[in-house]
């Protein structure tokens, strides 16, 4: 299955969750919030090895510096890692305003933007919260792209409808 099969799946999933919390408050007479603030984080899992207990990788990473792949050491140890939005998939309900507050964790900046929302560009930097406000106005799925990291550090928005 490709990653944008993937991501599809997960989101779909994720749609049904959040419709099965949100429609039963909804229907009881509660509404949803007007505001909404969510926490995220520009990361950079790893792993590695020793040569001595697992040999390196022969096979080559996708292409783009949101894979990385360092050859071993000379003691042996080699590592790899991804850039990566956590977490990858966020929720907003159509009408909210959307704070958005992101750690640049791991990676000197993170030059980013959210597609198809009018959202302006914003830069995450390590060590610094970078704070984006914007209305949700329009339900579907959003991704939330750093443009230095890719292919890996996508993430994505779920705007639900309005009922």
């Amino acid at each position: 299955m490709t990653r944008t099969r993937v991501g599809l799946v997960v989101g779909l999933v994720l749609l049904g969750v959040a419709l099965a919390v949100v429609l039963p408050n909804l229907r009881a007479g509660q509404t949803a919030p007007t505001k909404r603030t969510i926490y995220m984080a520009a990361v950079e899992p790893k792993g590695g090895a020793s040569v001595t207990s697992e040999a390196f990788p022969t096979a080559p990473l996708p292409e783009g510096p949101g894979y990385v792949l360092k050859a071993p050491d000379p003691a042996g140890r080699w590592e790899v890692s991804a850039y990566q939005w956590q977490p990858g998939f966020i929720l907003a309900n159509q009408g909210e305003d959307v704070t958005l507050e992101i750690i640049g964790i791991n990676g000197a900046e993170h030059p980013s933007s959210i597609e198809g929302l009018g959202v302006p560009p914003f830069t995450v930097r390590r060590g610094q919260v970078t704070t984006v406000n914007f209305r949700a106005n329009r339900p579907g799925f959003y991704r939330i792209i750093c443009h230095t990291h890719q292919p890996t550090m996508v993430g994505y928005l779920v705007v639900l409808p309005r009922r």
